[in-house]
Order: C-alpha cells, then structure tokens, then sequence
C-alpha cells in the first residue's frame, strides 16, 4: 500500500514497476499545514498551504501582538520603553524596526507598522513585511535538485542551497521501466534490470522499454529442422526483429543488433523499434488536460483519441482558487466549499480572489472615516448626497433625482433607493422585414434588414410569395386578366379575389353620325370611338384626377389615372416625420428615444419623446455644498454661487435671505441655516418653459417647453426667448399641398401653399373640360363630360340632349346647339357645398359649406366623401393669453390653462375623460338612424353620421324591385343591411 502521509498527493502504485508514485492531487482540497495560526488550509502544487492567518490584536500600542504557532494563540509581548516617561522621540526607540515610538505628553507612544519591508534575519526569505509590529517571513526560496535521494535546504546565513544524500536503500524511482527494487545508493536512484524469461525455448522473452512489462513472443517454425548446406530460409519465423539462420540442421534466432524499424501492429502506438528481438512501439499519449475525462486509444477508431467521462468524485482543479473541494462529475469539475471571507469590517468589501484563493478587503469610500469636508466624502454616486457631518462621512441616499445610468439607451435616468435607471427606449420601424436594436453607445435605433427572401407578410391578399427585400416585405403581383379587351381587371387586396368589370358601351353596335358619344364608358383615362359600327376603346395620355391628395401632376397611363407622390416639406423637427395622409402633409412623431438636440446646454443625454419632442435630462450641478445656490448657465455651464450669510452669525431670519425662491432661510442658535424648498413653484427666467419647480439641489427647474405649432407647412414656427410667445416666420421655398385638385406643382410662398391651376384639355371638342375642385365621394380635377350627340345632325331638340344639366339643348338649323343657363340650380354632387348654381361654363358650382365653430385654435375642415365638419385642435396655438378663459378649445376632455408666465395657452389630455361619440371603427357609431350612414373619423376619433341621399326610413324592401319610385332620374335600389329604400338622383338627368 502506498501513502506518503500527504492529503494533497494522490498516491498510486504503478503496476508495471511495482513502485509508489505520488503525484500532485488537485488544488484546494481542504488539509492542515501544521500551523495553527492559518485558518481555511487547502492544498496547492502538491503541498498544503495556509489560508487567512490568526489576527491577534489586544488594542495595547505598547505590545507586539503575534500568533503563537505552536498553540495558536495569541500572544502580547510588551514594547521595551514603550510608555515610560520621555524628552524627546529618540528616548523612545524600542530597536523594533516594526514598530514607530513618538513621546507625547511625556510619554512613550509606541505604534505598530503593517506591510512596512523589514528583515526577519534569515537570507532565505525575500520581501519581510511588518505585521502587528514584527517582522514576518517573506516568500521562501526555493531548493530543489529535482533528485529524489537527497534532501534540500537553505542555509539561513548565507541564502546558499544545498543537498544532503539520504540513507542508502530508501525507496526512490529511476524512471526507467524495465528496473524494479530502485533505491538510492550514495545519493542516486538506481533498481536491477527486469528479468523476463518463461522457460519456454520457442519464445522471445523480452521487457517493454516503454512499460515496463514482459512481452514473451511465439517464434514460428521452432525447432524445425532446416536440413544440410544452412538452409535458413525454412527457419523464417517472420519475425524483422531476429536473424534467422540453420545451425546443426537447427533454426536458430538471433536478436537483431542494429536499430531496426517494424511494425507491433497495433495503432496506438508509434516509433515502433527492435528491443532483445521483440518489436515495440511507444504508446500514444492521449491528453485533453482534463483530470475528468479518461484518456484513452482507440485500435478501432484507428488510433484517434477518445474522451470518455471519468474520475466522478476525484479531486481537480476548476481553475477558481475560490473553491476548496473541487471534484469530478459527469467529464467536469465542480468547485464547492467557497472559501469565506469576512474581516468582520463593515466599512469593507470583503472577496476571494478566484487566482490565488486569498481574501481581500477593499474599504467602502467615505465609510466610517473622518471628514473636514464633503470633497472627502465623495462615492461617486450620483444617486448619493454626500455630506460630512460633525467630522464623519455620511452618504445618504436619494430617489427621483436626474442622473445617467451610462447607458444611451434608456431615457429619463433618475435615482431610485441609490441606483440610477432609465426606461429603456423602444426601437420599432413598424417593418416586419427589419430588425429593431438600440445603439448603447449612442443611443441611435439602428434597423437591419432582414435576409433577402425571409418569410413575411405585404398584407396584400393581391400578392404571393411574399418575401423581404431591402428591408421591404414585397410579393409577386396576382394576375387577374381575362383576356376580355371590354372588362377592366383587377384584384380585392381585402380579399384576394379578381374583379373584372365590364367596360360600359365596350363593343357595343353604335352608329349615325361618327356616334361616338354612344360608347362613353365613363373613364376618363379611356377614349371610346365608333369604329364601322362597333364601340372600340383606346387609353388615353390626358391629365386626370385620382382622387388620392398625395399626389400631383395626375395623369393617364395605361387605361387609370396616377400621379406623383406629393413631396412633405420638413419642418425643421429632428423629432417629428413629415408624411402625406388624408388632410395632406402632416407631421407625426419620430420614433421615441431618437438622439436630437433641444439647443440647450443645460440638459444632456436629448432624445425625441412620444409626443414628437426633443428632450434632454436637466444636467446636475449639484456640488453638495449647502451654501451654494448651484445652477447652469446657458453661457458657462454650471455655476455655483455662495449663498449670501449661509453659515455666518444672525439675530433674525431676514439676516439669511439669500434671494432665491428655492431656499428657505432661517436662522438658528445665532447661525443661518439654508434648507431646500424641494417641489416648489418658482421661474427659471426662461421665457420658453413654465410650471417649473424647485428641484433637490435649491435650483429652479424641470420647466416643460413651449410648443410651437400652427400646423401650416409653410411657416417656420418657434418660441420668442425674450417674451416665451409662439412666431411663425413665412417660408418661400419647399413643397406642400393646398389640398386642391385643381391644382398642381404647390409650393410655399410668402407664409402660404399655392400652385400652379391644372388646365384640363383632352383634345376632344365634343366635351366639356373643366377642373372640379369636388365631386361624388370627394373627388374632383379634371372631369371630361361628354357632349351627347356633338357635331350630329337634328331634326328635333331631343336629339341633341348632351346630358348636361347646365346647358339648353337645341336644334337650330339641323345642328345641335348648347347653350348655357346660368343661375338655374343644380346639383354639383359635393357634399360640403350647398346652394349649387348653374354657371356660364355650362358647370354646376355650390357654395362651400361653413364649418367654423367660432374657436381660434382648431383647423375647420369639411370632409368632402362624408359632408361632415371636422375640427382638430391647432397645437401651440393661442400665445398671448392672460387667462384660462381665453384658451377654450371647446373639447370637454382637455384642461385648458394659460401659462401668464409667458402668455401660452396649455392644453392638457385629462386622464380617464370620454368625449362624446368616441370611436376606433365604424361598429362603435351607430344613432338608430336607417337613412344615415354611421362612420368613424379615425383621425379625431368623432362619429360621423352621413345622411343616405334619397333614403325613405319608412320603405321596407326585399330587393331593388320593391324600391321603383317610376322616377327615371333617380336610381333605385334597396339596402339589405337595414331594409330601406335609396332613391340616387342621377347627374344631369330631366325627368
């Protein structure tokens, strides 16, 4: 059995030699190394090593305190001289280089030094440190002749090493495998050669070089005779290690002499060589380094390595100096037992370095220490009021504070219990075929596109195969044609169904007189023609309208009407995105937590907000010192000013007034004393903010901006410093929309958006061409009403009926005449006009329906598809009130205040309040009404309630039969979703 008394080796026996091996075992496995004044013992390299040593501290200057290592216990020695009377300091030196004495008040005071260099007298210890007033050992040098039969020391006076041999025969290991019974013999290791012999004739009997083991080998054809004249070759026995040879009519084998290469036929070998006739080959070492794994060769996987899981429960090493008994388990080691470290200080941060396993302690900043001012007691918290009071450090903690948390992307850092943390921003681009991430460094949201061809999703049931592209989710356009020149294809993108709807007229029989007014099929992006007799249709290149106010230029391609995409100017608001929608060009917010800028010094860390605003956190200028005023200066930044007769002597409290609102001054016990008014009202002087308020550190701030905003793209808007009211300086360049059909190329001019009128001209005379700012559904541009029976000949005025309201059919001569009726009514089909008349271009044109409410701070609009008022909020608007009377906004939800700091109405949501009629889709309208239609203003979120032209609430139907009122001039039909009757007056039509 072998065991060198060593907890930190793992001893083993070599089964090949016979001999005691004692490698080193794993690192911090507990033990003792024999000292009683080291606590938590664990080994390391081999050997047992102490851990934290025995503090020994009897709180006397005039002792030397130290751990007694043969029965740990501490032990006070008195310092020689130490509190005797005294002159001077030199009548006080003890000779203890450990230790400092000074004479005070006439007597010895004696100190002890820690980590001070000394010499604790030996030459065999470098970098002797002083430890509670002695002087304590260094690191040891290390003598190691690396031989086994000597022992090795150094020689304390002189720092040399030297090797004493040990008693001949003591137990030792030469190393070389094919020796057994090694001992050592005047200082060298040495055993007797192994002796491999089986008695057997017709072997080779041979020790492995390599292992150490005999290897006894069959020799073919032994004892074969090999007949007269040395025929040696019938003593082959296959074998390059031999020399084969007939001797006497005998084989005989002789062991080659010379270095001889062969193969032992087996894979986990190499560098295969003769040894005493008998090839052997050196093993392959298989080594992952990990003491939890078998190391192992595998003939059958031709000699690769293979690492098994092994060793569950043997100790190793997790690389954590930390762990003391660290094991194998399932291929890995696993450290418990942590070491503790507690010094018992709770002005310290107690850890264990995970390199060398020892404890340290760092002291926390400011704690428990001594003060003359709060400059020493910083933490560098932000989160933290450092103070020194009554000569002691005290960090007290704050919340609701600004601060920076380091992290560009969150917003709104402020203190909570001591830590600074912000809310994260939200990176969203509302696209499915890029990814959203936030810059920490900068704060920037970044979208990457998406791989080309990635799943996703156009929402377009008129698409398939939908895939991303360039960060665009993009699919392939269904095909809806069916091959009918006379139907018009298309495709529900609601559905995915195809619509092919029949082209009015289109190939229909048409003649007399070049009739071509026969086939209107009553797009105006499609000429129809009378062609021997049959209807043709050709698309025209003409302007048109589409109907859509975000585009421009609309003209005919390919049988529809398109248009340019109206270009939004930018208005100069890193914070908002400037896009076309259904009122034209309007702003909406960018995307929250953007990086912008607010211009204003005294914030850092800007970022776009949800509501379109740049705004930063209000810079801290606070230097802890209560007779200060701090502040921040546009021009130099912070600025902390003394605050006049803090801390100096008074009889009353009028003696501390130092004239800011954000104090208050008291005097006390004949000392002024200045508190912070936290959370009190007070002015910045910044005319562009209000509702500011006196933050923890006696500054006045966190005022709210002024927004500035008339909602005219052509206006430049932004607050007056000097008076805090809202300007709008004209611009005269940049794009913008009139929200005219008629017309086109609009540009900012002078404050205002004008354009360029469209002039409307198919080239054909036989219609009128006129440019219509509304019309069915709220379209408008240019319209092309054909002129029935143009150019023809006539016997009677009913032949020349063009279908033209505004306009007297008549036959004079045999020819057609049209002539206008100015001033007669007439219907113009817009919804938002009323009084429509008869002009004398033959056009029917209304007055514009009056939508003021009488509120200076809304938009007045009237819907032209529904006919309804809309009145959105102008925001911003209303600069120069003088009391909240003035800034009604006529919304019941809203709180409307006006700001006499600045003369700035305010218009704040009222959280939980319900407007009337407040929708998100049409189902939420509903007034019991049947002749109306019920709709919802997603844009102001208001019920809209259309009146159904020509409805009759008290005709029941089935089907559009049950509805014929015998009036040709209108069209019929019944509305299955409520059983009413719906009588359309058809345009132009004379009963």
């Amino acid at each position: 059995m072998c065991d060198d008394k060593n907890p930190c080796t793992n001893d083993t026996c070599d089964q090949g030699t016979g001999n005691c091996l004692a490698p080193a075992g794993a690192d911090n496995v507990p033990c003792d190394d024999g000292n009683p004044c080291t606590t938590v013992d664990a080994c390391k390299a081999g050997a047992c090593a102490g851990g934290s040593p025995v503090v020994c501290d009897d709180k006397d200057s005039c002792t030397t305190d130290a751990c007694d290592k043969a029965t740990g216990k501490c032990v006070s020695t008195p310092i020689a001289g130490c509190g005797v009377q005294c002159l001077d300091n030199a009548g006080c030196n003890d000779g203890n280089a450990c230790t400092t004495e000074v004479c005070t008040n006439g007597k010895c005071v004696s100190t002890a030094l820690n980590g001070t260099p000394c010499e604790d007298g030996s030459l065999c210890t470098s970098t002797d440190t002083c430890a509670t007033g002695s002087c304590k050992a260094g690191t040891a040098k290390v003598c190691n002749d690396n031989n086994a039969c000597t022992t090795d020391s150094c020689d304390a006076k002189t720092g040399n090493c030297g090797a004493a041999n040990v008693s001949d025969g003591t137990a030792c290991n030469d190393a070389v495998p094919c020796t057994n019974n090694d001992k050592c013999t005047a200082g060298k290791c040495g055993g007797a050669a192994t002796v491999c012999n089986d008695n057997n004739a017709c072997t080779t009997d041979a020790c492995n070089p390599n292992t150490g083991a005999c290897a006894f080998t069959p020799i073919q054809n032994c004892n074969a005779n090999c007949g007269g004249g040395g025929g040696g070759a019938t003593c082959n026995d296959n074998n390059v290690c031999t020399t084969d040879t007939c001797v006497q009519s005998q084989c005989k084998y002789t062991p080659v002499t010379t270095p001889t290469a062969c193969s032992d036929n087996n894979s986990c070998t190499t560098n295969d060589a003769c040894s005493s006739g008998v090839c052997f080959g050196v093993a392959k070492v298989c080594d992952d380094n990990n003491p939890c794994t078998l190391n192992q060769c595998s003939q059958q996987q031709n000699g690769n390595c293979v690492y098994p899981a092994g060793n569950n429960g043997q100790p190793c090493n997790d690389g954590n100096a930390c762990t003391i008994t660290d094991t194998c388990a399932t291929g890995v080691c696993n450290g418990a037992n942590p070491v503790v470290c507690d010094d018992k200080d709770a002005c310290t941060l107690d850890a264990c370095d995970k390199a060398t396993g020892k404890c340290s302690a760092m002291p926390i900043v400011g704690c428990g220490n001594n003060c003359s001012q709060a400059s020493q007691c910083n933490d560098n918290n932000p989160c933290t009021v450092d103070a020194c009071n009554s000569g002691k450090c005290a960090n007290t903690l704050v919340s609701g504070t600004a601060c920076s948390d380091g992290n560009a992307c969150t917003l709104s850092d402020v203190c909570a219990n001591g830590k600074c943390a912000g809310t994260a921003v939200v990176c969203n681009d509302n696209k499915v075929c890029t990814s959203d991430a936030c810059n920490q460094q900068t704060g920037a949201c970044a979208y990457t596109n998406l791989a080309t061809g990635a799943t996703c999703t156009d929402g377009n049931a008129c698409t398939t195969n939908d895939g991303c592209n360039g960060g665009n989710c993009v699919g392939t356009a269904k095909n809806c044609a069916d091959t009918n020149a006379c139907t018009l294809d298309g495709c529900n993108t609601t559905t995915g169904a195809c619509t092919n709807t029949p082209i009015q007229n289109c190939g229909n029989n048409c003649g007399g007189g070049g009739g071509g007014n026969q086939c209107n099929d009553g797009n105006q992006c499609i000429t129809s023609t009378c062609v021997n007799g049959k209807c043709q249709s050709t698309n025209n290149t003409n302007q048109c309208n589409d109907n859509n106010p975000c585009t421009n230029q609309d003209a005919c391609s390919g049988g529809t009407c398109k248009g340019n995409p109206v270009t939004c100017q930018a208005d100069n608001n890193p914070c908002t995105v400037e896009a076309c929608g259904i009122f034209g060009c309007q702003s909406t917010p960018a995307t929250a937590g953007s990086a912008c800028s607010d211009n204003n010094p005294c914030t850092v860390g800007d970022k776009c907000n949800a509501t379109g605003q740049c705004q930063g956190t209000v810079q801290t200028c606070d230097d802890a010192n209560p007779c200060t005023t701090d502040s921040c200066s546009q021009q130099n930044g912070c600025v902390h000013t003394p605050v006049a007769g803090c801390g100096g002597t008074c009889t009353a409290n009028t003696d501390c007034d130092d004239k800011n609102p954000c104090t208050a001054d008291t005097c006390t016990l004949g000392k002024c004393v200045i508190t912070f008014a936290t959370g009190s009202a007070c002015n910045d002087n910044v005319a562009c903010t209000w509702n500011e308020k006196c933050n923890t550190a006696g500054q006045c701030a966190g005022g709210t901006p002024v927004t500035c905003n008339d909602n005219n793209p052509c206006t430049t808007d932004s607050c007056e410093a000097s008076t805090g009211k809202c300007s709008s300086a004209p611009l005269n360049t940049g794009g913008c929309t009139d929200n005219n059909p008629c017309t086109q190329n609009d540009v900012c001019t002078q404050g205002k958006c004008t354009g360029t009128a469209v002039t409307c001209n198919d080239g054909n005379v036989c219609t009128n061409d006129v440019c219509a700012t509304g019309g069915p559904g709220g379209g408008g541009g240019c319209q092309f009403q054909p002129i029935q029976n143009c150019g023809n000949q006539c016997t009677s005025d009913t032949q020349c009926n063009d279908n033209v309201f505004c306009s007297s059919d008549k036959c004079s001569n045999g020819v057609c005449v049209h002539a206008a009726i100015a001033g007669t009514s007439c219907n113009d089909n817009n919804a938002c006009t009323s009084n429509d008349t008869c002009t004398a271009s033959r056009t029917c044109v209304g007055t514009a329906k009056d939508c003021s409410d009488g509120l200076s701070c809304t938009a007045d609009n009237c819907i032209a598809q529904f006919g309804v008022c809309a009145n959105p909020q102008i925001q911003g608007c209303n600069a120069g009130c003088t009391a909240d009377s003035q800034c009604s906004d006529g919304y019941s939800c809203t709180l409307d205040v006006c700001n006499t700091f600045n003369g700035q109405c305010i218009y704040q949501t009222l959280a939980s309040c319900t407007p009337s009629a407040v929708c998100k889709v049409n189902g939420d309208c509903n007034d019991s009404n049947v002749c109306t239609t019920d709709l919802c203003n997603t844009t102001t979120s208001q019920c809209l309630f259309v009146p159904i032209q020509g409805c009759n609430p008290n005709q029941i139907c089935a089907s559009d039969a049950d509805c014929n009122d015998n009036n040709k001039c209108t069209a019929d039909s019944c509305n299955l979703s409520n059983k009413t009757c719906v009588h359309v007056n058809l345009p132009g039509c004379t009963p």
